[in-house]
C-alpha cells in the first residue's frame, strides 16, 4: 500500500489553507505520531486506514485549521495513489466536513462513507474487459 508522506500532507493542508486566505501551522510530532499509528498497522485494510486517518485528525488536531478538510484530501489521495477512485460531489464532502466537525459521525459511518464512494480502477478495467 501507497501512503502519503508528512511532507505531501503538510503540502495538502497550506494548499487549502491559501486557498481560504487563511493560515495553518503544523505540530509535527502529532502528525508523525498518528501517521505512524495508522501505516505500522497492517492488520487493517486502506479503507480502514483512510477512516481512522479522518477520525484521528479531527482528534488529535495535527494543524491549528482545516484537519477534516486536510485529511479528506489526504484519504482522497491516497486512495488514487493505490488505484482506488473517490467519486462523489462537493455537497457530499461538504456534509462528511459537517457531521464529523459536529461529532455526529463515529469510525463506522466514516468507514461507510469511504466505501460507499470508492471505486477500484482495478476492479473498473476487469468489468470493462469481462463484457
Amino acid at each position: 500500500m501507497k501512503n502519503l508522506t508528512v511532507e505531501q500532507i503538510n503540502k495538502i493542508n497550506e494548499g487549502i489553507a491559501c486557498s481560504n486566505n487563511e493560515l495553518s501551522s503544523l505540530n509535527s510530532e502529532i502528525l508523525n505520531d498518528t501517521l505512524d499509528e495508522i501505516y505500522s498497522d497492517n492488520s487493517v485494510d486502506i479503507y480502514e486506514k483512510c477512516a481512522q486517518l479522518l477520525e484521528l485528525f479531527e482528534n488529535r488536531k495535527p494543524f491549528t485549521k482545516f484537519n477534516i478538510r486536510t485529511a479528506i484530501v489526504s484519504i482522497i489521495e491516497t486512495l488514487k495513489m493505490n488505484e482506488i477512485i473517490v467519486i462523489c460531489s462537493n455537497r457530499s464532502i461538504n456534509d462528511l466536513v459537517e457531521k464529523v466537525s459536529d461529532g455526529e459521525y463515529q469510525h463506522e459511518d466514516l468507514l461507510n462513507w469511504i466505501l460507499n464512494h470508492c471505486i477500484s480502477k482495478k476492479y473498473s478495467k476487469q468489468k470493462v474487459y469481462a463484457k
